[in-house]
């Protein structure tokens, strides 16, 4: 056998023996970090990596690596994977004019967990929130008159969720920890207009007569039918809006930069300088799928990312923290505990958590 073709059957047979570890529970921080920088080199090591943790063929992983107790170590490995997966829900919801204008709507929203669906019942105005009973994520809707043009819902996303919903055009949304979305009860004839916060995925269905805007900080975006992602968090230095696919215009102080896909706007909130710049979409698009990918990124901006998801203050702390950059994969049903061991492990930081205060020094 040629040494090359060998040397790919070792080192995705060592890979695989890793992964075996990971989802048995008997991984050491060493293998983790390893596992995650080769999860960062491509999609197809990420689909690899979802196909070989599936429920259907962890129990066969186990048994083949491991010779010990299948049944034992598959209970192990879902009894884990349950317990993240309580922090996180993944919601569906359908609205839009013909639904607002009955009076009151059932809104389902459904867990990855298939538990029992609960139900939330809208009426016509007000404000409502509903609490899961996993983390406590609660959703807030703020209703208006539903009959008129101008007049909004909004929809607020808390730490530690994510949710996902289409519009009454048919447009689909995700939206990400710590953001909300502000959309028309009834979208007007010539125009479909939204304003957005945080981080927001759009795929936006095609209409030539009425164009879709995106507000956000001040900056207008404009498409007829597209997919891309916004990021605007507060608490951020930058605005950053990435077209995955089709073509999207953005209007900054009356004048408009045309992105093509695989391209990001980059706005500082504080000078207003604007650059523009090729970025890899997987990177971009990975809260999507429930993880974050990070490849040679500077530890403040994997702080300010993991800031929002989990809703806690994270100080930075010496030169050495300031200096740190960070490569792998973040799942976003782990706890981040397991990150700051991960991050000790890999560096040179150390790492401290005070109730809602971590320190990295």
């Amino acid at each position: 056998m040629p040494k090359k073709e060998r040397n790919i059957i070792e080192e995705t047979l060592s890979i695989s023996t890793k992964i075996s570890d990971i989802a048995g529970e008997m991984a050491d921080m060493e293998t983790q970090q390893s596992v995650n920088e080769w999860l960062a080199e491509s999609e197809e090591n990420r689909e690899l990596f979802e196909k070989i943790c599936s429920e259907e063929t962890a129990k066969e992983k186990i048994r083949l690596y491991k010779n010990s107790d299948a049944d034992q170590a598959f209970d192990r490995f879902l009894e884990a994977r349950n317990r993240r997966s309580k922090r996180r829900m993944l919601y569906r919801i359908l609205s839009g004019a013909a639904v607002v204008a009955v009076g009151f709507s059932v809104w389902g929203l459904l867990n990855r967990q298939n538990q029992e669906t609960p139900i939330l019942l809208v009426a016509e105005t007000g404000e409502y929130s509903f609490s899961t009973t996993a983390n406590k994520p609660v959703l807030t809707l703020h209703k208006e008159d539903s009959t008129a043009t101008d007049s909004y819902n909004m929809l607020e996303v808390p730490a530690m969720c994510d949710f996902n919903f289409t519009l009454s055009d048919g447009t689909k949304v995700w939206m990400n920890a710590a953001s909300s979305l502000k959309y028309p009860t009834k979208f007007a004839a010539d125009s479909r207009t939204v304003y957005a916060s945080g981080e927001i995925y759009l795929e936006v269905a095609k209409d030539t007569r009425r164009p879709f805007l995106v507000v956000v900080d001040g900056i207008t975006v404009k498409v007829l039918g597209t997919s891309f992602n916004i990021r605007s968090y507060a608490n951020e230095n930058d605005t950053k809006i990435t077209l995955i696919e089709g073509g999207i215009t953005a209007q900054i102080d009356e004048k408009d930069y045309t992105l093509t896909p695989g391209k990001q706007l980059t706005q500082g909130k504080a000078t207003g300088s604007v650059a523009i710049g090729d970025i890899d979409p997987n990177e971009v698009t990975s809260w999507l799928k429930g993880y974050y990918i990070f490849k040679k990124a500077r530890l403040q901006d994997v702080v300010s990312t993991l800031q929002n998801w989990y809703g806690v203050h994270i100080r930075l702390s010496g030169e050495t923290s300031a200096s740190t950059y960070y490569t792998g994969v973040v799942n976003k049903e782990e706890d981040i505990e397991i990150f700051l061991r991960r991050l000790e492990e890999t560096s040179d930081v150390k790492c401290s958590k005070k109730g809602n205060t971590v320190t990295i020094y």
